[in-house]
């Protein structure tokens, strides 16, 4: 029997083809958009997710409201802290030792760098999976003095993987290899190359103002969270900031961290949950919206079957099988489009991994099998449904008396479903429209530093750039004849603060907050565009701007501030703090202390993404804590390949710089914001298809309406109608509903989009013409739709619509 009611079902198919084919069109083409969709968020949801029970394992991160400023990182000096605390089994120490040593390494002659080199404790792999493929890692994380690297890194170094025993020669250590491991996975926050122990000699004593570490930690299933955090905020006000309440702690799961987590000083660029939820939702939509296409023609053609209906019941046809029929040529359908769809999703996934630059995959695995079964029960059973249903519960004489097609149930559903595809359309336009204009505002703000015509040199050491003002890469760059000007900095402004450290103005409270600063030379206003606002920019002219220390020990320097630092300090008169001398700290008695002269004041700055705002922060002259740094070069030409190919020759053959990172600041700046761009070009994609489907939809609700209205399209004809008027007499219940459409998308888009825009330190103002410019578009383009099969129907012969009349 069911075979007999699938091979009608084919039969129907071929019969109504029109509605056949536009279904499966509106279906494949949404499943498989769904299907793509899916696998992204799929893939962002499975970051952290393989690590030893990722659901109890969180890092420790900061928060200084003060300041507008958070960050992952912590100080080991706090382990025995955070140890004592009820609930917590285990803490981890994670240390980034490139930028604090000297990361290059001799081998065979050859200096080459170790790119995110890693300190950690003996217990690394109770928190993380690490496939070991050569030597023993509890080896090299127990015994100084060995380190374990990547496949990759040991291809690299030495052309093979085989590789235990080799040494890594360094100015302070020389390494041994202890282990080689297999290269982590994409799918994890960490990007780690190289791993050691921690060790006191290279890194020096923990400083709990240090923040020098990623600090995780395991909490018991029965602890909570929330207490921890509350805990360990209050033991780093009590013991690092003498019981003022200068910082928030939060801890992040460590499965969450890919999505959730906000800050500058990741090591790596991270995923946004916002992404993915809209990615989940732009899934559920494009099935939601497939399948209404599905049940608004299924209806309105199986009113055109009623009579077929009618004469089954009175053969004495049972509702039961009945039901059957319709259910199984939806799921002939529907099978055949999830077919098309998995074809298209193959098909386009190329485009789609280049689109959001991953390597996703769609195997024909069981799992896959299921996933495409499930999506086709699941669709073709739902779209299914009420066809079935509604036609099957009148009875024989109520059909073929042809009450059902003067009915109005039908008519209303469609006309509802029909709004909520309308204004679900209505609703994409506006939110692609404005994460694009977010998104352009954050690229086009006043960051408070110039981006046109300089690049940036990183990964320079610093014995080039701060051991001596005379002889810096920075003055010799700025001999050539398209340089305007160039200093050194150990922070790139597109990037973010690696140090910081307390300014003690006059009468100033020791627990003043800490602040980001930046190691400069001289010139940094002028080369990287800052917009003064008192004072001089640091200058060779003024040789004690530069940091030095007299043969007592006694250490000088000169400051820029910003507006923010000058404001803390409580003055009105900022013109009148030039030239006073405060007091560069680390915060105790016994620590660095260096007396500061502040010669300038700048704009603030906006450090990395727009999206954390501007803080409070400083430049100090000639000093600095990294060990590697930038140089940055101000053209005065627009920059070209031949300048950069002369930079490039410059850094080779004057100081025997080889393969240093050099990029447009510019470049560095829109970098930030390319996870946002992919978004908005996603969201732009499937708005348009989601525009496209229910455009399809109501091609076909058209063409039923106007099969039904023909005899009436007939006689107005006849009484002198035009096309024009004929067509807007059609086309104007659409219209119509996608106005009310409208009525009902404006205040939920508004709703959901000013919550969104409430995560942006700047954000725009929501413009109304976009409300009224995505209405006008999808009224154009339900018009265009609807006029494109009026004028057919309308140029049809009076004729041959009355003939039989």
């Amino acid at each position: 029997m069911l075979k007999l009611q699938f091979i009608t079902a084919l039969r129907l198919l071929n019969k109504y083809r029109q509605h056949s084919i536009l279904n499966i069109i509106g279906l494949a083409f949404g499943l498989a958009a769904a299907i793509l969709v899916f696998l992204y968020a799929s893939y962002e949801t499975s970051y952290d997710t393989y690590h030893p029970a990722p659901e109890h394992t969180y890092r420790v991160a900061q928060n200084w409201p003060s300041l507008g400023l958070n960050a992952p990182v912590s100080s080991s000096a706090m382990n025995s802290h955070f140890s004592g605390v009820e609930g917590v089994s285990d803490i981890l120490n994670l240390i980034h030792m490139s930028p604090v040593i000297n990361n290059e390494v001799k081998i065979n002659d050859s200096l080459l760098k170790l790119e995110n080199l890693y300190a950690a404790t003996a217990n690394f792999t109770e928190f993380f999976a690490l496939e070991v493929i050569d030597g023993e890692l509890d080896k090299v994380l127990t015994i100084p003095n060995y380190i374990a690297l990547s496949q990759s890194q040991a291809l690299r170094l030495f052309g093979e993987t085989s590789v235990l025993g080799e040494t890594l020669d360094n100015e302070q250590v020389t390494w041994t290899v202890g282990a080689v491991f297999k290269d982590l996975p994409e799918n994890t926050h960490l990007k780690i190359d190289f791993l050691t122990s921690i060790q006191v000699q290279l890194l020096g004593e923990p400083n709990p103002l240090g923040n020098d570490s990623f600090t995780y930690i395991k909490i018991d299933p029965q602890q909570q969270v929330e207490d921890v955090a509350t805990q360990y905020t209050q033991l780093y006000n009590d013991v690092v900031y003498r019981g003022e309440n200068m910082v928030e702690v939060s801890l992040q799961r460590l499965s969450d961290i890919y999505l959730t987590a906000n800050s500058r000083f990741e090591m790596k660029v991270h995923g946004s949950q916002f992404v993915v939820d809209v990615c989940i939702g732009l899934t559920f939509l494009l099935i939601a919206i497939a399948s209404i296409n599905f049940i608004n023609m299924s209806t309105a053609q199986a009113v055109l079957r009623a009579k077929e209906v009618g004469v089954k019941k009175a053969m004495g046809a049972s509702k039961q099988s009945l039901i059957t029929q319709f259910l199984c040529e939806s799921l002939v359908i529907s099978t055949i489009a999830t077919i098309l769809a998995a074809i298209l999703a193959v098909v386009l996934l190329p485009w789609f991994n280049a689109v959001i630059e991953k390597e996703l995959s769609f195997d024909i695995t069981p799992i896959s099998i299921l996933f495409l079964l499930g999506i086709n029960l699941v669709v073709g059973l739902l779209a299914g449904l009420y066809p079935a249903f509604f036609l099957t519960a009148f009875d024989a004489k109520r059909v073929l008396s042809g009450d059902l097609t003067r009915g109005t149930t039908a008519v209303r559903i469609r006309k509802a479903l029909m709004i909520l595809q309308a204004s679900l359309s209505i609703a994409l336009i506006i939110g692609a429209f404005i994460l694009h204009q977010q998104l352009n505002y954050m690229t086009t703000i006043e960051t408070g530093y110039q981006k046109e015509n300089r690049i940036e040199i990183s990964g320079v050491n610093r014995a080039l750039l701060f051991d001596n003002s005379e002889r810096n890469l920075a003055r010799a760059f700025s001999q050539l004849p398209f340089i305007d000007s160039a200093t050194i900095s150990d922070t790139s402004l597109t990037k973010s603060t690696n140090t910081s450290a307390r300014l003690l103005w006059p009468g100033a409270d020791h627990d003043v907050p800490i602040l980001p600063f930046i190691g400069t030379g001289f010139d940094p206003v002028k080369t990287q565009g800052l917009n003064l606002l008192h004072g001089r920019d640091f200058s060779a002219t003024y040789a004690s701007d530069w940091h030095a220390v007299d043969s007592q020990g006694n250490e000088t320097a000169s400051i820029i501030i910003s507006e923010s630092v000058a404001r803390m300090a409580g003055r009105d008169d900022m013109s009148s703090m030039i030239g006073e001398t405060w007091t560069f700290t680390t915060g105790e008695e016994s620590d660095l202390m260096i007396r500061v002269k502040i010669v300038g004041i700048v704009s603030d700055l906006t450090i990395g993404s727009a999206k954390h705002g501007a803080s409070p922060s400083f430049f100090i002259c000639g000093y600095s804590w990294m060990n590697e740094g930038n140089v940055v070069l101000n053209f005065n030409t627009p920059i070209t390949p031949v300048h950069k190919s002369e930079v490039v020759e410059f850094a080779q053959t004057r100081f025997n710089l080889f393969n240093l990172p050099m990029n447009e600041v510019q470049y560095n700046y829109d970098n930030l914001y390319k996870s946002d761009r992919k978004t908005a070009y996603i969201v732009a994609v499937f708005s348009v298809l989601v525009v496209v489907l229910t455009c399809v939809g109501i091609f076909g609700l058209c063409s039923f309406s106007a099969n039904r209205r023909q005899k009436e399209v007939a006689v107005r004809k006849v009484l002198g109608a035009s096309k024009l008027s004929l067509m807007n007499l059609l086309a104007k219940e659409f219209v119509v509903l996608t106005v009310i459409s409208a009525a009902i998308a404006f205040p939920i888009t508004y709703f959901i989009t000013s919550d969104w825009l409430s995560g942006f330190n700047v954000r725009i103002d929501q413009p109304w013409f976009i409300y009224v410019t995505a209405l006008v578009l999808v009224s154009a383009v339900v018009w265009l739709t609807v006029a494109s099969i009026a004028y057919k129907t309308a140029s049809t012969r009076p004729a041959n619509s009355l003939r039989y009349e």
